[in-house]
């Protein structure tokens, strides 16, 4: 349920397209993707950041489709000090209540937003300057008036994005490569979240979505035409 990238190769979006689910696959040393089962969007995808004590922690692994392989890796050792919930939409997927998702975890902590943090459950604020957060190097950017939606940041590889939803790649089955943030409605809502797009000043070279391909080695001019689409509503690369 572990697989690691030993010939340092970059998977391609059709190698990902192809995962079993439910395995976890380095991407980069250290970091881990995990392909969701099939839904109506195609497929989510999770992540795992591995430090090497045998430490990790879990980004939007929330579903049921996860567990085996999260199962597995307590079999086998490894510590998951965590999981990091990205947004409302991710917390709506939680198979079952963080509380018990907590335990499944051999009662790893459960980092989210205050905004959708909810009622009854211990959880730690993503956004906080935590020192667990930083021995993996990530720090949580909330997106504005987006239902508890945090971007993370991870300052290893160059710098790396986790979006969680706030910015989706195209889809595996086509030839498209663009990245989504989704329009809104609320016109006040779009305004805070071009701005917050706008102000966004982090370097990075690797943009890891929940859904859809991923951006990778991302070079200073693509990421700066990226961040200026997504603040407009979506960002093509070629």
């Amino acid at each position: 349920m572990l697989q690691y990238n030993s010939s340092a190769i970059t998977p391609t979006a059709n190698f990902i397209d192809n995962l079993h689910t439910g395995i976890f696959q380095e991407i980069l040393p250290g970091i881990f993707i995990i392909k969701g089962a099939k839904n109506d969007r195609g497929f989510d995808q999770a992540y795992m950041i591995l430090n090497q004590k045998k430490e990790l922690i879990l980004i939007d692994a929330v579903e049921e489709a996860y567990q085996k392989a999260i199962a597995n890796l307590l079999s086998n050792g490894f510590i998951i000090r965590a999981i990091l919930i990205t947004g409302k939409d991710v917390l709506n997927d939680c198979y079952i209540d963080p509380d018990s998702l907590s335990k499944s975890l051999g009662n790893a902590e459960v980092y989210i937003s205050t905004d959708i943090s909810p009622q009854g459950v211990e959880t730690k604020d993503l956004t906080d300057e935590d020192s667990l957060l930083k021995k993996f190097e990530l720090e949580g950017y909330k997106v504005p008036k987006k239902e508890g939606q945090i971007i993370l940041y991870c300052d290893r590889h160059n710098g790396i994005i986790f979006t969680g939803n706030s910015a989706m790649g195209s889809d595996y089955g086509g030839d498209e490569f663009i990245f989504t943030r989704g329009r809104e409605e609320d016109k006040e809502i779009a305004l805070a979240v071009e701005e917050f797009w706008k102000g966004f000043i982090k370097e990075f070279e690797f943009l890891f979505p929940r859904q859809g391909k991923l951006g990778i080695q991302i070079d200073d001019r693509t990421r700066v035409t990226l961040l200026k689409r997504l603040s407009s509503g979506e960002s093509g690369l070629k």
